[in-house]
């Protein structure tokens, strides 16, 4: 289990997130007026060759105000970035998969999330 509070640092500022809700392989973990949540989950998957996998879901949501811009109004809305890893159930290293995350995450520099963002592909 991970430690409770978990920190998350979003533009330069520390969140705080206490676990909130612990499910089996599932956690909640948020911050005191809810803006911002982290989940953490693990389930089974069914796989091609006919074996299990495992699935495992790190996600963060923040709650941001938004502006309508043809009426100006504010209203709240949540953005998410999240990671899913799915692997086998048995045959492949932690280390093997630290080394795609590792490549991904190079990948994902500010320029490439930015394309992203932009809708390119």
């Amino acid at each position: 289990m991970f430690a409770d509070p978990i920190t998350v640092t979003i533009a330069g500022s520390a969140k705080s997130l206490p676990r909130v809700e612990s499910n089996g392989k599932r956690s909640t973990y948020q911050n005191a007026d809810s803006t911002v949540v982290l989940t953490i989950s693990h389930s089974q998957t069914g796989r091609k060759a006919g074996g299990q996998g495992v699935r495992t879901m790190c996600r963060v949501d923040e709650k941001l105000v938004v502006v309508d811009p043809l009426t100006t109004e504010s209203d709240y809305d949540t953005v998410s970035v999240y990671v899913v890893a799915e692997r086998p159930e048995f045959g492949v290293t932690s280390t093997q998969m630290n080394d795609l995350k590792a490549a991904l995450f190079a990948f994902l520099d500010s320029t490439a999330f930015g394309k992203l963002f932009g809708l390119e592909s």
